[in-house]
């Protein structure tokens, strides 16, 4: 029953994270300033902050980013999941109009190459955090109404947490450092 639990969770936050993306993808193919605009947030928060620096350190840095924000995400459930899905969508929404943007400039084989090796390990870490971070939510729900122990059920979320999305994340960010630069020079 606790596996149902998760794979409901976790379609919950795919559905969210890419409603949200496809609402990012079509603000800025309507609005291409808009695209511009965001474009310009990640260079200046993202970006800049990890190109040009050594494989290492960028893997260090691209991991640190991701651990923090899949924590926010997972731990969001303690706000019943109101910063869970905010964050979810928020996400979503960026990388949407962000993959966009890159889209439009530089063609989907770009894309494609700089997002499908790391992307595909990074954006299911984030979501199955969202999904911990929904049952949370439940846990603090069943709690309040005498029918359960959230603090129990959080030890048993955090270890899976623990567990799955940081081994992921750092799997993913190892690829996106070492590979996937690879694979764009190659691909592009």
């Amino acid at each position: 029953m606790y596996e149902k639990k998760i794979v409901s969770a976790s379609l919950i936050c795919t559905a969210i994270f890419f409603a949200a993306f496809a609402a990012g993808m079509v603000a800025v193919s309507k609005d291409p300033s808009l695209g511009e605009v965001l474009m310009g947030v990640a260079k200046d928060q993202v970006f800049d902050a990890i190109v040009g620096d050594e494989p290492f350190t960028m893997f260090i840095r691209i991991f640190l980013n991701n651990l923090g924000a899949s924590f926010l995400i997972f731990l969001g459930g303690a706000s019943l999941g109101i910063v869970t899905f905010l964050v979810l969508a928020a996400n979503g929404l960026f990388a949407g109009a962000i993959i966009e943007v890159v889209r439009s400039e530089q063609g989907l084989a770009y894309v494609a190459a700089a997002v499908l090796p790391h992307g595909l390990l990074e954006i299911p870490a984030f979501l199955f955090a969202g999904a911990l971070g929904f049952l949370l939510a439940e846990a603090l729900l069943q709690e309040w109404q005498g029918t359960g122990d959230a603090a129990a059920r959080g030890m048993e979320l955090g270890r899976l947490f623990v567990c799955t999305v940081i081994p992921i994340l750092a799997l993913a960010a190892f690829i996106e450092s070492f590979i996937t630069p690879v694979v764009v020079y190659v691909v592009v």
